[in-house]
């Protein structure tokens, strides 16, 4: 399925959720916060325990980009739900958060705004997600982890 237009996010036929940033932007916390929202609509609700289990199980969140696409799955969802409660006491504190941390990333670094967007993103939801980027200029446009070393942006060597 392609990504929505103007940003819209969309659902994928296998549960997942995908759609553009036209501007290089990796996954902000807006997007992963969708994975949390989800919990709560009806027809998934619904179906059950199994069916939750499952989405809790497989869920993911695509971003597309020109430079490169980053899929975000949760390692922990007790610490995502705690950073998505501190986001809706506050969202645009929350969001000033997030921006500030791109920034101080840029100005050490003045590199790509995915690297930007993954730092200030591992800053805020880090212990609770794990990213994956399909670089189309590395790795032969396969996905791999990647980790925030201290400031750097890092493929995660899994060999």
């Amino acid at each position: 399925m392609k990504a929505g237009g103007n940003g819209a996010a969309q659902l994928t036929k296998f549960g997942g959720w995908n759609h553009a940033h036209p501007g290089n932007s990796g996954p902000s916390p807006d997007d992963v916060f969708l994975l949390i929202e989800n919990l709560s609509q009806p027809d998934l609700v619904s179906t059950g325990a199994t069916a939750i289990k499952y989405y809790r199980d497989s869920a993911s969140i695509t971003v597309v980009t020109s430079q490169g696409n980053y899929v975000v799955t949760v390692k922990d969802w007790g610490k995502l739900q705690a950073a998505y409660e501190r986001f809706s006491d506050d969202p645009g504190g929350f969001d000033d958060e997030y921006r500030d941390f791109a920034g101080i990333y840029l100005q050490q670094y003045a590199t790509a705004n995915g690297s930007a967007s993954i730092y200030a993103l591992s800053q805020l939801l880090g212990a609770s997600i794990n990213v994956y980027r399909e670089d189309r200029n590395l790795n032969g446009g396969s996905y791999y982890p990647v980790k925030n070393t201290g400031m750097l942006i890092t493929p995660l060597n899994c060999q």
